[in-house]
C-alpha cells in the first residue's frame, strides 16, 4: 500500500482549481492551508476559513455566513469510499460505540472541543470583532458547535468531516475508525493513476515574427465564470463545440519560451515565406517539442497564424514541420485565432496562465472584455456579443512586421514614414470602429464596464519597457496598465532611435523584436484613440493559453 503523506505547505493558485474539479463545482470560501496531499501532490483535505463574506458589490461585505466545516475532504476517491461506509451504517456503529465505550466517548468529545477551538483560532481579529458586534448568534455557533455543526459533542453527524479531521493529522476516533476499516479492506486513500492530476500539455504557435511555446497544466473547472444559470460559460464554450457542461478550463503555466524566427519578413513583397524564416521556425518547433517532452507534456498542438495564412507556399512549411518534427502544423483562421486569444485571456484570468500571477484588473467578467491581439501580420478584435453571448471577432491586415516592411524603410524611421504609417493604421482601423464602439464603455445605464486587454509580443514588450525589466517576468507584465501618455512617450522614444540603439533599451527583452516595435506601439496607440481609452491592460495570457485550454478539453492536439 502506498504511504499517504502530510503536507502543510500553503495552497498554490492551481490547488483551488484542482479542488473545484474534484468537487465538481466552484469552491466557496477561502482555503487557509492544505494539511494533506496524496502521493501525486494533489489536495486530499483542505482547511477552510470559518467565515464566508458575501459581497453585495458595493465594496463592503454585507453579510457573513459560517463555513460548514474546518476540514474538507476533497479527494473524490476517498469521498466515494467513505460514502460506501456511511451507506453500510458506520455512523450508527460509531454512535453505538460512543454510548457504550467511555474511553471512545471521551476521545470523541475531546475531538469536538479541539475542533471548535481550531475553528476559532483561524478567525482573524478584525472578523472576530465584527462578529462580536454585528453577528453574536453566528459567533456562538462557530464557538460552541463541533464537527459537522453538532451542538452536543457526543453526537455524530457526518462521517466525511470526521475522516477529513483525522486525515488532517488530528486525533479523531470516528475518523480513525473509518480509515482503519478502509485500510483493512485494502483501499488506497487516494486515486489509482492520478485522476486528479492536471493535464500537462504543450502549445506551440508559429507567428509572423516569433515562434512561442507554453507548457502548462490544465484543470477543467465546472461552471467557472458562469452566471447563476451557467449562461456565460455555455455561450463561450459554444465556439469550441461544447455545451458548457465541462466549463472553461484554467491554465497554469509551467514554462514559456519564445524565439524570433521572422516567418513573415518580406512576405508583403514576395507573397512567399522566406527560406530563412521557414528554417528558423522549423528549428524552433523541433526544439520546443523536445522541451515539452522533457517537462512531461503528453499532448501538443502546433499552429501557425497570419503569415502562413497569407503565404502562397504555406504547404511547404507544413511539409517541413511534418518531416522534421513528426507533428502536424495547423494553420488557423483569423476568426479562430481571435477566439483562442479570447479563451486564453479568460482561461488564464485567475490562474497565472503565463507563469505569473493574475492581476485583479484582468480577472473580470468576460462579458466586459474587448481583446486586441496585435501580431506580426494582423490584428484581431474579439468580444462577447452583448445580446447573444457568442464570441465574435474581426481581423484587420495590420501587423508590426508587415507595417515595418511597407513603411519604415529608414533607420531610424523618418517623421514622414511614421506619419504615413499611422495614417494607414487609422484608415484600416475604421473597419473596426463599429465593432469597438458596440461595447458599453462607461458602465452607464446598467452597462458592463469594459476593459480593453491587449495581447501579443508588442504589448508584452511595451509593458516590460515600462517596468524596465531585464528578463521576461510574466508575473509583473500580466495586468500591467499602459496609459495613453506613457505609451505615446515610449513610441516617440522607440522610433527616434536606430534599431541597434533600440536593442539596448531597458525592457527590450527580445532584442530581435526592436526592429518592429515602433509599428507595434503605433497599432496599440491608434486602437486606444479609436476606442477613446485612457489605458489598456496587458495580458501575458493569449493564444497559447487558449490553445492549452482546448488541448486540455480534448478538442485539439496529438500525443507527444
Amino acid at each position: 500500500m502506498r504511504e499517504e503523506h502530510q503536507d502543510f505547505v500553503k495552497p498554490r493558485a492551481i490547488d483551488r482549481a484542482v479542488v473545484a474539479a474534484q468537487l465538481g463545482r466552484d469552491l466557496i470560501g477561502s482555503i487557509a492551508r492544505i494539511p494533506r496531499r496524496c502521493s501525486y501532490g494533489q489536495p486530499q483535505v483542505v482547511s477552510t476559513y470559518p467565515v464566508i463574506w458575501h459581497n453585495g458589490g458595493l465594496g463592503r461585505v454585507v453579510k457573513p455566513k459560517p463555513f460548514p466545516t474546518v476540514y474538507w475532504l476533497t479527494c473524490p476517491h476517498v469521498r466515494e469510499a467513505i460514502s460506501v461506509l456511511e451507506s453500510e451504517g458506520m455512523i450508527g456503529e460509531a454512535a453505538e460505540l460512543i454510548e457504550r465505550d467511555e474511553d471512545f466517548r471521551k476521545a470523541h468529545e475531546c475531538a469536538n472541543t479541539r475542533y471548535a477551538a481550531q475553528r476559532m483560532a483561524l478567525i482573524g481579529e478584525d472578523d472576530l470583532e465584527f462578529l462580536e458586534k454585528e453577528a453574536p448568534k453566528m459567533l456562538r455557533v462557530l464557538r460552541d458547535t463541533g464537527i459537522g455543526g453538532v451542538a452536543r459533542f457526543a453526537g455524530v453527524k457526518c462521517l466525511h468531516m470526521h475522516v477529513a479531521d483525522y486525515m488532517a493529522g488530528n486525533n479523531n476516533p470516528v475518523g480513525d475508525m473509518a480509515v482503519s476499516t478502509l485500510r483493512q479492506a485494502g483501499v488506497w486513500l487516494e486515486c489509482d493513476g492520478g485522476r486528479c492530476v492536471p493535464a500537462r500539455v504543450a502549445a506551440i504557435n508559429a507567428g509572423s515574427n516569433s515562434t512561442k511555446v507554453l507548457v502548462a497544466d490544465v484543470v477543467s473547472r465546472p461552471n467557472w465564470l458562469a452566471g447563476s444559470d451557467g449562461s456565460v460559460c455555455s455561450k463561450i464554450m459554444k465556439a469550441y463545440g461544447d455545451s458548457g457542461a465541462v466549463g472553461i478550463p484554467r491554465v497554469f503555466g509551467v514554462c514559456m519560451d519564445a524565439r524570433i524566427t521572422g516567418l513573415g519578413h518580406g512576405l508583403g513583397e514576395t507573397g512567399r515565406l522566406s527560406e530563412a524564416g521557414r528554417a528558423a521556425t522549423v528549428e524552433a518547433i523541433s526544439d520546443f517539442m523536445g522541451l515539452s517532452r522533457s517537462l512531461g507534456a503528453d499532448r501538443v498542438w502546433v499552429t501557425a497564424t497570419a503569415a502562413a495564412r497569407a503565404a502562397e507556399d504555406s504547404e511547404a512549411l507544413i511539409r517541413q514541420v511534418k518531416e522534421a518534427c513528426e507533428v502536424r502544423l495547423e494553420v488557423v483562421s483569423p476568426e479562430f485565432e481571435a477566439e483562442l486569444s479570447f479563451l486564453g485571456v479568460v482561461a488564464g484570468a485567475g490562474s497565472a496562465a503565463a507563469v505569473g500571477s493574475v492581476a485583479p484588473s484582468v480577472a473580470i467578467d468576460p462579458r466586459s472584455l474587448l481583446i486586441v491581439d496585435s501580431g506580426g501580420m494582423s490584428t484581431e478584435f474579439t468580444r462577447l456579443d452583448s445580446c447573444t453571448g457568442e464570441v465574435r471577432s474581426i481581423s484587420l491586415p495590420l501587423g508590426a512586421v508587415s507595417l515595418t516592411d511597407e513603411f519604415l524603410c529608414s533607420d531610424p524611421p523618418s517623421r514622414g514614414e511614421i506619419e504615413q504609417m499611422r495614417g494607414h493604421i487609422r484608415f484600416c482601423l475604421e473597419g473596426a470602429r463599429e465593432f469597438v464602439h458596440g461595447l458599453p464603455m462607461d458602465g452607464e445605464d446598467g452597462g458592463i464596464l469594459s476593459t480593453i486587454v491587449v495581447v501579443g509580443g508588442s504589448a508584452v514588450t511595451l509593458a516590460s519597457i515600462g517596468l524596465e525589466l531585464e528578463t521576461l517576468d510574466p508575473d509583473m507584465v500580466h495586468g500591467y496598465a499602459l496609459h495613453r501618455e506613457e505609451l505615446e512617450e515610449a513610441f516617440l522614444g522607440l522610433y527616434s532611435l536606430a534599431c541597434a540603439e533600440r536593442m539596448q533599451v531597458k525592457g527590450m527583452i527580445q532584442p530581435e523584436r526592436a526592429r518592429v516595435m515602433p509599428a507595434g506601439a503605433a497599432i496599440i496607440l491608434e486602437v486606444m484613440d479609436l476606442a477613446g481609452a485612457a489605458e489598456v491592460v496587458v495580458s501575458a495570457a493569449g493564444i497559447l493559453d487558449g490553445m492549452a485550454a482546448c488541448i486540455g478539453l480534448g478538442r485539439c492536439g496529438s500525443k507527444l
